[in-house]
């Protein structure tokens, strides 16, 4: 179900859904796509097309090729409120499987940011001291699904404080993504990488 903000100030300014596209992009460093933030967030499209609007028009937030991100000033602002500082949600480690021959970074980013993938839908990049993380998001469940590599080994994690009921479901959807990543990275397979600007609509 999608919830919209209703709370409405004169000019169509909505400050609860701008401070919480805020909070979101602060707590997870990295870019988010335009369809991975409406799911995070539970926004109206056109209410989140609005925030975002108002949001780089202050400098708070810049939309790159493959999505939106905080300003670094911006996140120096907002650290003393205690956006941003918050504890990241458990991530538990589902499947790593070694890739032999190794292909380097760029080549497995470029095969599959961007993408959906069966019941998964693109979310972002977070950006850690490790590395980056790819994220995946279900389309009819909470919880997200985060894809590295490292040194020719692929990571595939679930992200997220979830019911025991849940946990099964998130697990079956990384499965997935194991499943579709290793297609597009075998050797041999097409190379179709996302236009500039894909990831961010």
């Amino acid at each position: 179900m999608v919830v919209e903000d209703r709370e409405v100030l004169p000019g169509g300014a909505d400050p609860r859904l701008d401070d919480r596209v805020l909070e979101l992009l602060a707590g997870h460093r990295g870019e988010y796509a335009f369809s991975g933030l409406r799911r995070s967030l539970g926004a109206h499209p056109e209410s989140l097309t609005r925030a975002l609007r108002r949001l780089q028009r202050r400098g708070e937030i810049e939309r790159r090729p493959s999505g939106y991100r905080i300003r670094p000033e911006g996140l120096r602002d907002l650290i003393p409120e205690g956006i941003g500082s918050r504890t990241s949600p458990p991530v538990r480690t589902v499947a790593e499987v070694r890739l032999f021959p190794p292909p380097e970074e760029p080549e497995v980013l470029g095969r599959l940011a961007g993408h959906w993938f069966g019941t998964l839908r693109w979310v972002g990049i977070y950006e850690r001291p490790e590395g980056s993380q790819l994220v995946w998001s279900r389309a009819d469940g909470p919880g997200h699904i985060l894809l590295t590599y490292r040194r020719g080994q692929l990571g595939v994690h679930v992200e997220g404080e979830l019911e025991g009921h849940e946990i099964p479901e998130l697990h079956a959807a990384a499965q997935e993504l194991v499943r579709h990543a290793l297609e597009r990275l075998r050797p041999g397979a097409p190379f179709s990488p996302t236009p500039p600007g894909t990831a961010a609509n």
